[in-house]
Parts: C-alpha cells; sequence; structure tokens
C-alpha cells in the first residue's frame, strides 16, 4: 500500500523503513577535527528537553550514560567525522532509545551540525576548554589537544532564556527592556547581547540569553540553575523563566527519566501553574511587606508593620492588577504569616515565605518577581481607579501583526465578549473582543493593516453616553 502511494505521488515505489523509537532521547557529541587526519571528542551532551523539536535545556554528562554507552558513542561520532575528514568544531547528534537503560547498541545517527552549537558552554564547563579559543587555534594551523587531556568533571545545565509568554502559546515579547538582572556567580554563567534600555524586536529570534550552572553532580547543577532562574528580574519583557523553573521541578526531569516528548505530555503542569490573580496579589503584598521591613530595620518608630496593643499586627493594602483591584490583609500569626485578599486565605513561612520574593518599582508600577514570573500592580487612589475603568473603553493591539478582518464599524453597539478584530501574529489568528458592553465611538483600523503592540484599535463608549463625553 505505501508503495503504491509512493508510485503514484513521485512516480518511484521506493520506500525507506526506519525504526520507531517510542521514548528517544536526543544524546549528541562534540567533536573537533583539524582536517589532517585528526578527530577528538569532548564527550556527549543530553537536549532531550525539546519543544517543537526546539532545544531548551541542555545538560552534560548525559543522565544514566554508562561508561560503556559513552565509549560506543565518542567513537561513532569520531569515524563519522574521520570518515569526511573533518576540520572545525562540529557536533554529531543521535537519536537514542530511552525506554530502557541506555544500551550500546540502540542509538542512530540523525544528523551532524558542522558548527559550534548554542548548548558549547556546557562542554566548557565539563572540560575547562574555550571552544571557541579552539577553533582559532585550529583555523590558524595550531594543534588539537591529545583525547586523554581532555576530561570530564562536574555536571554543568544550560537554559534558554527566551522573550516569550508561554501562557499565551509562546508567542514572542516585544519591547524595551526597562528592567533586565540576572544573576551570576562562581558557578554561574550567563551569556547574552542584551542590557537594560535595549530594545527585543520582532524581527530577530527571541533568545535573551543562556543561563549556565554547574555542580559537583547533577543534583547540585539543577539546584543552582533554578535559583538563579527564580533570580530573573526581567521587565516588560515577558520571559519563560517560570515555565524553565516548572521543568527543573518536574520529578520525572529530576531523575533523570525525560525524553523529547516531556514537555508536550506536561505542558499543563509547565505553564505558570499558578495563575490565580488573588495568588498573585498576596505575594506582592507579601513582597511590599517584607520590603518596608527591611528598609526600617532597626527603626521602631520607622516601621510599617500593622503593630497593634493587645492584637496581631495588621496591614491593609489595594492593590491593583490588570485593571482590577484587590483588598489584601497581612497578618503576622506565631510562624505564619497570612493574607487575606478579598475573602481567599494564603499563609506563607515567616521565615522562609516558601518562594523568592523581588520586588522592584518602575515608573509608578510596582513589579514583582517570583519563581522566574513577573507580576506588575499598582498601589491605587481615586485617579487610579477611573484610569482602570477608562482602560476598559480600548481593544488594543497585544502584540506587533496583521489585521485581517474588522467586524465592527461606527457608530455599532457592540456587547462584552463580542469578537471585532481579528489580527495575525506569528502566523497565528487572534480574535480580539469587546471588553464590555458599549458603542463602538473609534476604529483605528483595517483590514491588511500593520500595527505595532499596544496600538489602540477600537474605542467604546457607554451606551448611556455614546458621544464619549
Amino acid at each position: 500500500s505505501a508503495r503504491r502511494e509512493a508510485l503514484g505521488a513521485f512516480g518511484d515505489d521506493k520506500v525507506l523503513v526506519e525504526r520507531f523509537i517510542t521514548n528517544p532521547r536526543h544524546i549528541e557529541v562534540q567533536v573537533f577535527g583539524d582536517g589532517q587526519g585528526n578527530v577528538v571528542h569532548f564527550f556527549e551532551r543530553d537536549c532531550s528537553v525539546q519543544r517543537r523539536h526546539q532545544k531548551v535545556i541542555e545538560e552534560a554528562p548525559a543522565p544514566g550514560m554508562s561508561d560503556e554507552m559513552r565509549a560506543a558513542m565518542c567513537d561513532a561520532a569520531i569515524r563519522a567525522a574521520s570518515a569526511v575528514n573533518y576540520a572545525n568544531a562540529g557536533t554529531v547528534e543521535f537519536i537514542v532509545d530511552g525506554s530502557a537503560p541506555l544500551d550500546p547498541a540502540k542509538f542512530w545517527f540523525m544528523e551532524m551540525n558542522t558548527r559550534l552549537q548554542v548548548e558549547h558552554p556546557v562542554t566548557e564547563a565539563l572540560t575547562g576548554f574555550d571552544l571557541v579559543q579552539l577553533q582559532l587555534e585550529i583555523a590558524a594551523g595550531g594543534a588539537l589537544p591529545s583525547q586523554d587531556r581532555i576530561r570530564l568533571s562536574g555536571h554543568a545545565m544550560e537554559a534558554r532564556l527566551y522573550a516569550e509568554q508561554p501562557a499565551k502559546g509562546f508567542l514572542p515579547s516585544t519591547g524595551v527592556l526597562q528592567h533586565f538582572v540576572v544573576e551570576t556567580g562562581a558557578d554561574l554563567r550567563l551569556d547574552t547581547g542584551f542590557e537594560q534600555g535595549d530594545v527585543v524586536s520582532e524581527h530577530y529570534d527571541p533568545m535573551l540569553a543562556k543561563v549556565i550552572a554547574v555542580g559537583a553532580d547533577r543534583t547540585q547543577a539543577v539546584e543552582r540553575l533554578c535559583a538563579a532562574l527564580q533570580s530573573v528580574q526581567i521587565w516588560p519583557i515577558q520571559t519563560n523563566a517560570g515555565f524553565l523553573v516548572q521543568i527543573l521541578r518536574q520529578p520525572v526531569f529530576a531523575d533523570g527519566l525525560h525524553d523529547t516528548g516531556f514537555i508536550a505530555a506536561n505542558l499543563d503542569d509547565l505553564i505558570e501553574p499558578d495563575v490565580n490573580p488573588a495568588s498573585r496579589a498576596a505575594h506582592l503584598a507579601l513582597a511590599m511587606f517584607l520590603q518596608g521591613a527591611n528598609q526600617t530595620l532597626g527603626d521602631p518608630w520607622a516601621q510599617a508593620d500593622g503593630w497593634r496593643v493587645n492584637q496581631s499586627s495588621q496591614v491593609f493594602r489595594r492593590l491593583q492588577i490588570d485593571g482590577q483591584n484587590w483588598d489584601t490583609r497581612l497578618q503576622i500569626i506565631g510562624a505564619n504569616i497570612e493574607i487575606d485578599v478579598d475573602g481567599t486565605q494564603f499563609a506563607f513561612d515567616r521565615e522562609t515565605h516558601g518562594v523568592r520574593l523581588d520586588l522592584v518599582q518602575i515608573e509608578r508600577q510596582w513589579v514583582g518577581f517570583f519563581d522566574g514570573l513577573a507580576q506588575a500592580c499598582l498601589v491605587p487612589d481615586a485617579e487610579a481607579d477611573t484610569a482602570a475603568l477608562d482602560a476598559l473603553d480600548t481593544i488594543s493591539a497585544p502584540m506587533p501583526g496583521k489585521i485581517l478582518e474588522v467586524r465592527t464599524e461606527l457608530g455599532h453597539e457592540v456587547v462584552q465578549g463580542e469578537v471585532l478584530v481579528v489580527m495575525e501574529a506569528m502566523k497565528m489568528e487572534h480574535a480580539l473582543a469587546a471588553p464590555r458592553d458599549g458603542i463602538v465611538s473609534e476604529l483605528s483600523c483595517a483590514a491588511g493593516d500593520q500595527v505595532k503592540e499596544n496600538t489602540i484599535l477600537v474605542a467604546l463608549a457607554s451606551t448611556e453616553n455614546p458621544s464619549g463625553e
């Protein structure tokens, strides 16, 4: 049947049959050749954490790698490079059967990338060799290091930090980096071409940085990488830092039992598991309280900690998140900090808080960073409450894109949830709906228009005041 279909479609009935691997792992070997018949390897990297066949987290050594398996894979990689008298850095990539312990008879050649890979810092961290420098030395006629000089030490792991929105289908996030802080240290490496004030454009790859952690073993490397990603403070550009943190916390990943289908199989658990705005309000209220306590430490008269005679301390604060007001009440009760958010209760350990919290003020907003996630809020007053209501009067482009269809017109009466504009961005269609009932008072787009992020497309007036005055 397959041969008949091939003959009818292509005029050739030849069929290639490949083995189907149910739990594939992606393991690659770093090689170097000098074009004079000499090739060495720098051991393997595991790149099995992927989304749509794009690597997300890479590490070395590969989990579960035995000496016998490593020898077989590295030997195969060297033979492949030697067969073409290869010169320069290269990566020989293999599909490996991950359904059982690694078997030297169950890996298959996939491709060779004839360049230095994005994930090369993992290999540099473990071997101590600067692979970019080595490329230049080989190009200048220098000699390769002997194979016995290349040794593994410890465990390294790299995460790719992207300007994207996992909760919105991984759509890119663009704009000016008003705040850009990622921790570095003795056991952390940050490779980036961005700094605060730079513009993240829709015209280029959304990678902001590579974060590389090194540990004595895999557990320590995971802990250090997770802590680094939890410390990420980037605003207003959205990132995948929280998504990466969730990957590192998954038991399957911690046990080294993941394969290339890991993200797809666990996507719901990985994408911002806590998107409850009341929870975000509780975290922000806690961060504000802690920041105030730290700033007034040692001066009891300056502390705004809600102290009361013969009662538990209480701090009341109204927060505005995405245009909605939340009333919070924070109390210190024993070893806990308890926060009520419009009737919903949250409790945090008084000492550890259960999560890393960072808070910065950017213009009029307070931005909280926790577990790699970012959330902005306002501490509203009467004017801010009015502004929040005004925000319901407009529909803006959520990202750069093209207007495909306008389903309304000036003076048209619309209801909340009615789709008014359809736009295309990143090869996907997005339906933009009315945020409330009203009458279209302004229409600033037409089919075919190219619009920038946050461009106001439609303005609404109330049905009682159609003029919008």
